[in-house]
């Protein structure tokens, strides 16, 4: 093999290297905002579920939900481990996403 053949892929294979590091980089940024958006998407449902549970302990008992386990005990949630979330006295949900 020549000498000029052997520079031609030389520079083939860093040319190559060059454009898969430029897509791997559009690549990792533009999935890091969908990882964010999931995880707004996720808090925000998770609250909407809270308040849904809370509401329906109301219909069912007359009293308010006062922990995430009297809520769980109830049948109305699956486990207490939520994003960030509490359910507090008068079935108030407090708490804030965590970032």
């Amino acid at each position: 093999m020549s000498p000029l053949a052997v520079v031609g892929i030389v520079i083939a294979v860093i040319v190559g290297l060059v454009f898969g590091a430029i897509f791997l980089a559009v690549v990792v940024f533009s999935t890091r905002g969908v990882t964010n958006d999931s995880k707004a998407a996720a808090c925000a449902t998770e609250k909407r579920t809270l308040a849904t549970a809370v509401e329906a302990y109301y219909a069912e008992t007359g009293a308010d939900a006062g922990s995430l386990s009297t809520l769980q005990d109830a049948g109305l949630i699956r486990d207490t481990e939520t994003l960030g979330y509490a359910v507090g006295p008068g079935g108030v949900i407090t708490g804030t996403c965590p970032s």
